[in-house]
């Protein structure tokens, strides 16, 4: 966690404006949020002499903190999680399900609508965000991005006007304390983990099932597990019906660190993502990852043929898992490999990084 390592330095003090989940961190003071929150953040950088105001979501509440430090020398730092442009991909497939499955009969009249005017509710949906993109940019200091490659696309998506000199990159920490060993390698059940959000928009799991389709019959003794929630779980199991398929377990929302201990091979086969910290959680457990080449940070997280494999399209996707399940001694080398390259994003490293720009921005 960030704030814990920031602040355990000598030279900083942390102040939020969330309480961080049952989270007790004796060093950072809780500012209780009360009244105006613009009025109440203005007020605590000035009594507090805050430098700098940090914003986990560039878009969410930039604004507040563009309005809060004017007349002050703090300055801002935002993020932004995903790839740029992610905002314009794949709309009709959330209206679709929102329509046919959601709870809310409000919600699903209202994407009906969306969809019999999509090309203008597109049109207005991604020209409103694209605006909210370009406006956090201006009004931070620094707007921290997960990958370096991924600058010239935000520069492009967000028409910044400065070649993008504020743009800096900090990736993902790993998520879990331990590391695959040896044995535990030797160890892995004939299992084909996937672990993510239930979100086909996203996420498009369906690509999972229909390669588990054509498949499944060739490997006959192992199977396919899926762990996560979410949205599109209706639409997962209605294709699981369609395509008839077997060995399939949707374990749902679960601790998915167990899961890729026992699992030898992982797959993502998102259309978009900024990281993919599932990749580098998959890697830790020595869980050999198979994605799909279609978001610019993948190639920070794998080195394809070395700690897992990146696919350009589902055929090569395809080819790759076959590859894997049939050459056991590749598998293990792989997942040998991968837990030792993905130790180069130790939280201690990544949270460094953010240190040094802070230690940037402010003239240390």
């Amino acid at each position: 966690m960030l704030i814990k390592h920031l602040s355990k330095k000598e030279d900083v003090k942390c102040y939020t404006l969330f309480n961080i989940d049952g989270i007790v961190l004796p060093e950072v003071e809780i500012i209780q949020r009360e009244g105006d929150l613009t009025l109440q953040l203005h007020t605590a950088i000035q009594d507090k002499r805050i430098d700098i105001v940090m914003v986990p979501e560039a878009v969410a509440m930039c604004d507040v903190a563009a309005k809060a430090t004017e007349g002050t020398a703090c300055k801002i730092v935002s993020a932004l999680h995903n790839m740029p442009g992610y905002e314009k991909l794949n709309l009709s497939i959330m209206l679709k399900e929102s329509m046919l499955y959601n709870v809310s009969i409000a919600k699903r009249v209202r994407a009906s609508i969306s969809l019999s005017l999509f090309p203008l509710f597109k049109w207005l949906y991604v020209k409103k965000e694209k605006q909210h993109f370009h406006d956090a940019y201006e009004k931070s200091d620094y707007t921290v991005l997960l990958s370096e490659r991924f600058f010239d696309e935000f520069v492009k998506e967000y028409n910044l006007t400065d070649g993008g000199k504020k743009l800096r990159a900090v990736g993902n920490g790993l998520s879990f304390s331990h590391f695959a060993t040896p044995e535990d390698i030797d160890n892995k059940k004939k299992q084909i983990l996937v672990v993510s959000r239930l979100d086909e928009r996203q996420k498009r799991l369906s690509r999972v099932l229909k390669l588990w389709k054509d498949v499944q019959d060739e490997i006959l003794d192992w199977e396919l597990v899926i762990v996560g929630f979410g949205r599109s779980e209706t639409t997962y199991k209605k294709l699981i019906d369609y395509y008839h398929l077997q060995r399939v377990s949707m374990v749902g929302r679960q601790d998915p660190e167990q899961y890729y201990m026992q699992a030898p091979i992982f797959l993502m086969t998102s259309d978009f993502e900024g990281w993919g910290m599932t990749i580098t959680e998959a890697q830790q457990c020595g869980c050999v990852p198979i994605a799909l080449d279609t978001y610019s940070s993948l190639k920070d997280l794998i080195e394809s043929g070395k700690d897992g494999y990146i696919a350009e399209d589902e055929d090569e996707l395809k080819r790759q898992l076959l590859f894997l399940v049939r050459d056991e001694d590749r598998r293990k080398k792989m997942a040998l490999n991968a837990t030792e390259t993905c130790r180069k994003f130790m939280p201690e490293k990544i949270y460094e990084k953010y240190y040094n720009i802070f230690c940037e921005i402010v003239g240390r």
